[in-house]
């Protein structure tokens, strides 16, 4: 299955959050190899995150703008999402 080289892993997102950060999103991947578990939940299992924080980010962003998923995409720049929303 091939990945739009434009999206941002979860971990990725997280550390743009600074939720968490490179190191430990480091560990984590290791982590999650060894126990063949997701990365969320490696992450909640070294401690680096709770569940509840994990769920309130995911579902956050599942709800973001349109226009903020365009441009994480490379399909938009912020200049012209601007532009547009004046318009």
């Amino acid at each position: 299955m091939s990945q739009n080289r434009n999206v941002r892993t979860l971990g990725q997102k997280l550390i743009a959050r600074g939720l968490i950060t490179e190191d430990q999103l480091n560990e984590a991947l290791v982590y999650q190899k060894e126990n063949n578990v997701l990365v969320g939940e490696a992450l909640i299992g070294l401690g680096y995150l709770t569940s509840g924080q994990l769920a309130a980010f995911i579902q956050a962003d599942k709800n973001a703008p349109i226009g903020e998923v365009l441009i994480e995409r490379g399909y938009l720049n912020r200049e012209k999402l601007n532009r547009a929303l004046d318009v």
